[in-house]
């Protein structure tokens, strides 16, 4: 029985004791569901069908006496044939079951049993579209599966191959603590193409999901993507152009593994971030600081509009003058240090000749050079990314949703 899953024998009882004898019904049996409406259900699920729709074609299949074996008076069937609440954790396990889930074992167990070739239940459509898999057997290891299929290999021979990629990770994919790493290109009619999904399991101990990567976990599975393109390509594969939000470990991670690349920093979230610290730190409806605000808005602007690392600092250092100059006054001294706070961290922090590069109008002229194409084909934003992370999470994975809860 262990080696087949299988039952073999059934061995019981079958002379009633004196108990048993005299009892009792208290409770009638429940009256299970026909297997017909499970087979109509279940072909239902697998084409992506909702709950709400595979009870109402049931309504609609039993009014019609569209059920085969189905009685004209019912009372006297053995079956119901409309479903209750009850009957949907039946159909799940029957569909679970049937796409090679085991329900009642763990995920960890599942997933190494589709990746296992030893196992009955190995897989190979998903063993061959994942090119790099580590259990965590250990506390201090982590879960790790690398997805490319064919198809988006050939991708990103395209589009990714001394061209420019986008790379973001998105969590609440699911209710464990995972955190899933995108690598995407851009086809000829700007739409997003996914070329690799790295997830990972966040360090053992960690209450914030977000922060469970560092450099040098997203340097092995980057240079893992890279190896295998090779392996795949038979050349060594380069991208020439990376774009990311505002986390620099992804950032170093690219450098670590594409010597060559010219980095890249989303605008959106580059104004995210100075929008954030500006409303902080000039908080307040006074005519003073709006007035400031405003003046910081129109930095900003012209600050990711500059070619020349001069004159970004020649601008700050302009406005840094008034502001100074506005501290002795009474009536705007106060929003005056607040606003020079703000030019603090922008110099600080992003005014670095090595980041500017990045998020200015400088570096996407930088990289149009370098993939020999004009301005306008040279990504601003991850804006194709956090689309596409919608579309996964809320259409994709939400039809594998249950009540609403995650997967």
């Amino acid at each position: 029985m262990v080696a087949t899953k299988k039952i073999v024998h059934i061995r019981g009882f079958f002379s009633h004791d004196k108990g048993c004898q005299t009892a009792v019904i208290k409770r009638m049996p429940q009256i299970p569901l026909h297997p017909s409406v499970y087979k109509v259900a279940l072909a239902q699920l697998l084409e992506g069908a909702s709950l709400t729709s595979i009870q109402a074609k049931n309504r609609e299949l039993f009014k019609s006496m569209g059920y085969p074996d189905q009685p004209a008076d019912i009372h006297t069937s053995q079956y119901h044939w409309i479903m209750k609440p009850y009957d949907s954790q039946v159909l799940y396990r029957q569909y679970n079951r049937l796409i090679g889930i085991q329900t009642r074992e763990c995920e960890e167990i599942n997933i190494d049993n589709w990746l296992n070739p030893n196992s009955p239940s190995y897989n190979k459509t998903l063993a061959d579209a994942i090119f790099h898999y580590s259990p965590r057997a250990k506390a201090n290891q982590r879960f790790e599966v690398c997805i490319s299929t064919p198809e988006m290999k050939a991708a990103a021979w395209k589009y990714a191959y001394k061209s420019q990629i986008i790379l973001d990770s998105t969590f609440g994919v699911c209710t464990r603590k995972l955190l899933l790493l995108i690598v995407m290109g851009v086809d000829e009619k700007s739409r997003c193409v996914p070329l690799a999904f790295l997830l990972f399991s966040a360090p053992s101990g960690n209450k914030t999901t977000s922060s469970g990567y560092d450099m040098t976990l997203l340097t092995r599975l980057l240079q893992v993507w890279r190896m295998d393109m090779e392996k795949t390509g038979g050349k060594p594969f380069e991208v020439l152009v990376a774009i990311t939000n505002t986390d620099l470990k992804e950032r170093a991670a690219l450098v670590q593994v594409f010597s060559h690349i010219w980095l890249l920093l989303c605008k959106f979230h580059i104004r995210q971030s100075w929008r954030n610290h500006r409303n902080k730190k000039l908080k307040g409806k006074t005519p003073v600081l709006i007035d400031i605000k405003n003046r910081m808005q129109v930095l900003e602007r012209s600050l990711i509009q500059t070619t020349a690392y001069g004159v970004a600092c020649a601008l700050v250092q302009k406005e840094r003058g008034i502001l100074t100059a506005a501290i002795n006054n009474n009536d705007s001294g106060s929003a005056a240090k607040r606003g020079l706070e703000h030019l603090e961290y922008l110099e600080g922090y992003w005014l670095k000749e090595s980041l500017w590069q990045s998020w200015s109008d400088f570096g996407c002229r930088a990289a149009s050079q370098i993939l020999g194409c004009t301005l306008e084909g040279v990504l601003p934003t991850t804006n194709h990314l956090e689309s596409f992370n919608g579309v996964l999470k809320w259409k994709h994975l939400q039809r594998w949703n249950r009540g609403g809860c995650r997967l």
